[in-house]
């Protein structure tokens, strides 16, 4: 299972990407021989204004299913828990 994670006008400390890198393949794991990629996208979507729009999208590649696609908005992308809603969401 090969993983990307991108970021857009958007910090990505190394702490941070090693968290993502860390949940994910504890979260997923189990399914790595049947995943071939996953993608995750941070992105601020409205800059230094604030409010509700920080984004974590990821995108998983699955060979002959398609594709599964989870996304979670808040204020603060660093929030631990709010990234785990797009670890554990159907």
């Amino acid at each position: 299972m090969r993983m990307m994670i991108h970021s857009r006008k958007i910090a990505l400390p190394r702490t941070l990407r090693d968290h993502v890198e860390r949940r994910l393949g504890f979260a997923l794991g189990r399914f790595e021989n049947r995943i071939d990629r996953v993608t995750v996208w941070l992105e601020d979507l409205n800059g230094p204004r604030g409010g509700v729009d920080k984004r974590c999208r990821i995108e998983a590649c699955v060979p002959r299913s398609g594709r599964l696609q989870v996304e979670v908005a808040d204020a603060e992308i660093e929030k631990k828990e709010r990234l785990m809603k797009a670890y554990c969401a159907p």
